[in-house]
C-alpha cells in the first residue's frame, strides 16, 4: 500500500524499487497522487505502467475538475492551480475517473475515512478512528485502508480494547477490525523525512511498514526552479 504520493517522483521511484526487492502481487495506492509536489504526470505514468489500483484522493479529484472549495488550505489550493496548469487533458481525465473507494473480500480502501461518504474528505485521527472501527465492523469488514493523514500508523480494535499501533511489523489475525495508513510517500508528517509505505501479507495477515531513503534535494530543487513557495519544499525535510 502507498499514499499521498503528491507528485515526488523521486520518493515515488525509490518505494517502487524497493516494492520490487519483496514479490509484491499488486500495489494498492491509496489516493493523492498529485497535488504540493512539482512531478504530476511523471507520477501517473510510474503508476499506470505498474498496473497499480488506485483510489481517488481529495487533490486527485480537485485537479480533475478545479474544486477546491472544501478543506484546501492556501498553500494546497496554489498547488492544485498550478498542477491543473502543467497537465494534459488526459491525465486530468485519468484522475477524474478514478474510484473513490475500493471493497474486495473482508476490507476496504479509501483515501480519507471509510465513514465519510465521500470518501476523501475525512481524517482518520485519535478522535475519530473509534467511529471508524465501529462502522467496519457493522460492515463485517477486518481492514480499512486509508491515506490523507500522511501519518504511518494503525488502530485495531483487539477483544474489547481500542489502541493505536506503531509497531513496523503487526500480525493483524487477532484484530477484530484494523484501519491502517501506509503514511506518505512524497510527503511525511510525522516528523520523517524518509518516503513512507506498507507491505500486507493477506494469507498471514501480516502487516510491515515500511520507510525507503531518496533523493529529497532533487524533489526541493526541482521545487525552487518551479517557484514554488518555500513552505512546500522546506516541510519535505522537515517531515511536517
Amino acid at each position: 500500500m502507498i499514499a499521498d504520493v503528491h507528485a515526488n517522483i523521486a520518493a515515488l521511484e525509490a518505494v517502487v524499487a524497493d516494492i520490487a526487492d519483496h514479490g509484491v502481487q499488486q500495489i494498492l495506492v491509496l489516493g493523492d497522487v498529485v497535488g504540493y509536489g512539482p512531478h504530476p504526470e511523471a507520477c501517473i505514468d510510474l503508476l499506470r505502467q505498474q498496473d497499480c489500483l488506485v483510489i481517488q484522493g481529495n487533490h486527485d479529484y480537485a485537479a480533475a475538475c478545479g474544486d477546491t472549495s472544501r478543506g484546501f488550505s492556501k498553500l494546497a489550493t496554489w498547488s492544485i492551480e498550478w498542477t491543473r496548469n502543467q497537465i494534459a487533458a488526459p491525465y486530468m481525465d485519468w484522475l477524474g475517473a478514478l474510484s473513490p473507494v475500493h471493497r474486495q473480500d473482508n476490507w476496504i480502501a479509501v483515501h480519507g475515512a471509510p465513514v465519510d461518504k465521500r470518501y476523501f474528505f475525512a481524517y482518520v485521527y485519535h478522535m475519530t478512528y473509534q467511529h471508524n472501527l465501529d462502522w467496519l465492523e457493522a460492515e463485517q469488514l477486518a481492514i480499512g485502508f486509508h491515506g490523507h493523514s500522511h501519518l504511518q500508523m494503525c488502530y485495531q480494535r483487539r477483544h474489547n480494547n481500542d489502541d493505536k499501533n506503531l509497531q513496523p511489523q503487526q500480525n493483524m489475525a487477532k484484530n477484530r477490525c484494523t484501519l491502517v495508513c501506509p503514511g506518505s510517500v512524497g510527503q511525511p508528517r510525522g516528523g520523517e523525512s524518509r518516503a513512507e509505505y506498507a507491505l500486507f501479507n493477506s494469507a498471514e495477515q501480516v502487516l510491515e511498514l515500511k520507510r525507503v531513503e531518496y533523493d529529497i534535494g532533487a524533489t526541493v530543487r526541482a521545487m525552487q526552479h518551479l517557484q514554488f513557495p518555500s513552505q512546500l519544499y522546506e516541510r519535505l525535510t522537515q517531515g511536517a
